[in-house]
């Protein structure tokens, strides 16, 4: 799933690093990547930690699931790009608007959603047409990048 891990050093695998210990990691040759582990912040209620550190003097942060954290609710749905009727989140943001109500006919470029970031609103609208099976984020939700938002039951052009 995650490539060749027998690259990585044994301790480093299985303990993670401390902070500011740097690593580097041979993944070809010729090519090494410089990893430096700069902090961590406290798990979210999905049981989820952001990791801070360095990727060959590049800042980074990713989200890791924390297991010694018990998540205090379920993970969101993702959104299977495969299937045109589930629409997805594109970017992280606030749902400030939901314009459509379930069972409510739809038509392609009809606007389902508006996501609200950094004072900026996006408008999430239908590739597809057909009806609102359901809302999967109401007003207020705060999502990430590719949550389900909204399905939709595709009926032909």
């Amino acid at each position: 799933t995650y490539g060749n891990v027998g690259v990585l050093p044994t301790l480093n695998f299985f303990y993670g690093m401390k902070r500011e210990e740097e690593l580097f990691v041979d993944i070809a040759s010729g090519k090494t990547l410089i990893i430096r582990f700069m902090a961590k912040g406290k798990a979210d209620d999905e049981g989820k930690r952001e990791v801070f550190f360095e990727l060959n003097g590049q800042s980074r942060i990713v989200k890791v699931p924390d297991r010694s954290k018990v998540p205090e609710r379920a993970p969101r749905e993702k959104a299977n790009p495969a299937i045109l009727g589930e629409v997805g989140s594109p970017m992280p943001g606030l749902i400030s608007a939901v314009c459509v109500s379930e069972n409510q006919e739809i038509e392609r470029g009809d606007v389902l959603v508006t996501i609200e970031a950094m004072k900026m609103q996006t408008n999430v609208v239908s590739d597809v047409p057909g009806i609102v099976e359901r809302i999967v984020a109401p007003v207020g939700t705060q999502v990430d990048a590719k949550d389900l938002l909204v399905v939709i039951k595709q009926i032909d052009d």
